[in-house]
């Protein structure tokens, strides 16, 4: 019997001798705003006061009411973040040490039989840090944007501060608190393994069961109809399921989830545990071949090419995140055509909805641990303790959900050992050889976990062995933005697996508007400037700028053009890397979402609103892509065909040079029969005949269907967009109601570049799209109680003439 601790507690400020009104699961930073105690810490400049308020301690407190009993009471905290003491009617009952870990405490000794008390300290995570780190014997290298000290808590680093992320470390009780009640023990974890063989497999269950001596248990499990197909009392059992349902990624098939039900029997109160799971096999393909080493996510026996973006923490106030939320920017993802998310190892490990709704939707999960960008001192006993338990808590929680597919060590510390120029890099090689290729793997044993475990990303393997090397393993390439090299570099690796890579933009004017007043719109305003956390990144995106676009007049229009860059930067090497499908299999960029309203790599801002890269990855991902390859200095256009899908395509491609008046020079058609799982060089097209007009003609290519259905279309110049002869005329528009959907019809007499359409917050089927001249192009949006004539009256339209 669990009784909830949820809701509504008293927050009490030591410091201020206040108590204030709280809400569990939350977070304080979210209490002081919803009181008004502290100013919206991401309002211009407030971070850095609100995050002085770290350096006090806080306490929690409630009353229950709860009968004293004769059989086991534990007091349950899913998540205290981090640093805390507990007591039960001023009794001191246990500590915490890690937001990343589950606390089990034996309580009943100090509950009185009715109303009782608790009270949970929370102690400065600032104060902490600082200690430990005066204290620390070694030099370790730290994320330079975090707050010093980090690595001796295990709490969400980025939290501290990041090159994109605010120094604001919230604390709080973030997760379910609750008692639980049990005469016969409690089930500590569900442990499966499955053996497939052709259309059967053979599915092992354990239960394992903590404090009891004689385990009774009821096993129930349900096939994705909801039919019984095994019932048993036994802790460990096995059988046989004929013509199973496998789960799926999306883009290869269903997404069917099966359900395992338990329920431990007790004299007077039963635990009961139930888990959704899918029937899948998963590996990592690692073989020698003419381009080095593969490394090939294989799902079912299918080799897949894997496509998505870097998952970081939502929010840097902890109570404000919810399940809302995370819905609907898992939901764009999969609108923007990923088939995956990696959850970087700098945040939090989400909760079990998140990965129960990348079950759903059919994302494949790369998981790293939570260490990034940093080394960690292992001598400390009482740290190395509480992450083995960090490590076995949520490979247990989370090991039976299908959509997680990959276990990574760690972000970047490999590379940073070969790479970075780190101090103390002696006792640094050896504490990082003995966490991720000693420690964690000997634990995930001892779970007998079946994950596939890489060490760290980038990696070739371990050991030190050429780890961001772009012929073996997984790579991050940072040439193009840290490193200042134009786009076109991209083309010059060739990785097996891109895990990281990306350009940085700000996010739309709305937005900037949360945070900033007209007297700071400027990008090197000292609010602007705080709310970019690159240090050296307003200089590259002016940079980028001068390469590829003519300088904007105003500063709303800065903004659109640095997603320009953005959105330009990551489609270049995107198709770069599809087009090399076999040798590279997978792109996930940097990142999918912001923590606050910043300028950053992501795709989605804080507030939701998709930026031009998150558009692009509509059609850069999408399972079938017409990518075309142009040579600026020969004047050569080769158009590609990527198809991701299990079986082949047939249809034909249409290509034209126009000129940006409209004129159409010249034009071809070309029938094409794609393969399954491949990308084919279609046609190679000559174009040096008019390099006298290359400011003046782009190269379109369209692939269409048997049926003439549009499948996808691409455009490239030979010239930067800065060097084009656009010309400042009209787009006219036409608004119709069509069912719940708006459509928006957009006609130009010439060529128009990165065509946005903002109306409100809506989301569009298309945008900053090209629009070709004399072509009519249709545009929707869902929306069925908006008047039409106000759509038509306030629907901005812009393109990048009009920045000029």
């Amino acid at each position: 019997m669990k009784t909830t601790l949820n809701g509504n507690w008293i927050l009490y400020i030591p410091h201020l001798d206040m108590e204030i009104p709280g809400t569990v699961p939350g977070s304080v930073y979210n209490d002081l705003l919803n009181e008004q105690v502290i100013p919206n810490p991401f309002y211009r400049m407030n971070e850095y006061e609100v995050r002085e308020w770290m350096r006090h301690d806080y306490v929690y407190k409630r009353t229950f009411i709860k009968q004293k009993s004769d059989y086991d009471i534990y007091l349950v905290c899913e998540g205290i973040d981090t640093l805390s003491e507990i007591y039960i009617n001023q009794h001191h009952i246990g500590s915490t040490n890690n937001m990343h870990r589950c606390y089990r405490f034996l309580v009943n000794s100090f509950l009185n039989d009715g109303e009782n008390t608790i009270e949970i300290r929370l102690l400065s995570p600032i104060t902490f840090i600082e200690m430990k780190e005066e204290a620390c014997p070694y030099n370790f290298y730290q994320a330079g944007d975090a707050m010093r000290g980090f690595i001796h808590l295990r709490k969400g680093h980025s939290m501290f501060g990041w090159d994109w992320g605010p120094q604001l470390p919230d604390a709080g009780l973030w997760r379910d608190i609750y008692l639980h009640e049990s005469s016969n023990g409690y089930i500590d974890y569900i442990q499966l393994k499955q053996v497939h063989k052709t259309n059967q497999v053979t599915l092992n269950y354990k239960i394992h069961i903590k404090d009891s001596d004689q385990p009774k248990i009821n096993v129930k499990i349900m096939n994705p109809d909801g039919q019984v197909i095994h019932q048993s009392n036994q802790l460990e059992n096995e059988f046989i399921i004929n013509k199973p349902k496998l789960w799926w990624p999306i883009g290869l098939g269903n997404q069917d989830l099966y359900q395992i039900e338990i329920e431990l029997i007790g004299h007077h109160s039963n635990d009961q545990k139930n888990e959704k799971f899918g029937l899948k096999t998963s590996r990592i393909k690692i073989e020698n071949d003419q381009y080095g080493s593969s490394f090939t996510y294989v799902h079912n026996g299918v080799e897949m090419f894997l496509k998505g973006a870097n998952y970081i923490i939502e929010d840097n106030i902890i109570g404000r995140t919810s399940i809302e939320k995370t819905r609907l920017l898992l939901e764009h993802a999969v609108q923007a055509n990923h088939n995956a998310i990696r959850i970087w190892g700098g945040g939090l490990y989400p909760s079990n909805d998140f990965y129960a709704m990348c079950d759903e939707l059919g994302l494949i999960v790369w998981q790293d641990f939570m260490f990034a960008c940093a080394f960690y001192n292992l001598e400390d006993n009482q740290w190395l303790e509480t992450v083995e338990q960090e490590i076995k808590d949520n490979v247990k929680r989370l090991s039976n959900h299908p959509s997680l597919s990959i276990l990574c060590g760690n972000n970047e510390n490999e590379t940073a050992i070969v790479d970075w120029n780190v101090p103390s890099l002696e006792v640094s090689k050896k504490m990082y050889l003995e966490l991720y290729e000693n420690l964690i793997p000997k634990w995930l044993g001892e779970l007998d976990n079946k994950i596939p475990y890489w060490p760290s990303s980038p990696s070739s393997g371990g050991g030190f062995d050429r780890p961001n090397f772009d012929g073996k393993g997984d790579m991050h390439y940072w040439g193009v933005w840290h490193g200042n090299e134009p786009i076109e570099y991209y083309r010059k690796v060739f990785p097996r697996f891109m895990s990281e890579f990306g350009i940085q933009s700000f996010p739309d004017i709305d937005t900037v508007k949360t945070f900033a007043e007209p007297q700071d719109f400027h990008i090197y305003s000292k609010v602007m400037k705080s709310h970019q956390k690159n240090k050296t990144a307003n200089k590259k995106i002016i940079a980028y700028m001068r390469k590829m676009f003519k300088y904007p007049k105003k500063f709303e229009d800065i903004l659109y053009v640095s997603q320009l860059i953005q959105a330009e930067g990551v489609r270049y090497g995107v198709e770069h890397f599809r087009r090399n499908y076999g040798r590279c299999m997978g792109s996930i960029y940097w990142q999918l979402n912001d923590c606050w309203p910043v300028a950053s790599w992501s795709s989605i801002d804080y507030e939701g609103r998709w930026k031009a890269l998150h558009y692009h990855s509509k059609k850069f991902y999408q399972p079938i892509l017409l990518s075309i390859e142009e040579n600026k200095r020969k004047m050569t256009a080769s158009i590609v065909i990527t198809n991701d899908l299990l079986e082949g395509f047939e249809g034909h491609i249409v290509w034209e040079v126009i000129q940006i008046d409209g004129k159409l020079i010249e034009s071809g058609k070309k029938q094409v029969s794609i393969n399954p799982q491949e990308a084919s060089l279609i046609y190679k097209k000559e174009l040096n005949q008019y390099r006298n007009l290359k400011n003046q003609v782009v190269f379109y290519a369209k692939l269409v269907d048997k049926s003439n259905q549009l499948i996808t279309d691409n455009m490239v110049t030979f010239v930067q967009d800065k060097d084009l002869t656009l010309v400042k005329d009209y787009i006219n528009i036409e608004v119709h109601q069509n069912n719940d959907q708006v459509e928006i019809t957009l006609v130009s007499p010439t060529l128009k570049r990165f065509v946005q359409l903002k109306y409100k917050d809506m989301i569009f089927s298309d945008n900053f799209f090209h629009l070709l001249p004399n072509k009519a192009k249709v545009v929707t949006m869902i929306s069925s109680d908006e008047k039409i004539s106000d759509i038509y009256n306030d629907i901005i339209v812009k393109s990048l003439i009009d920045t000029y």
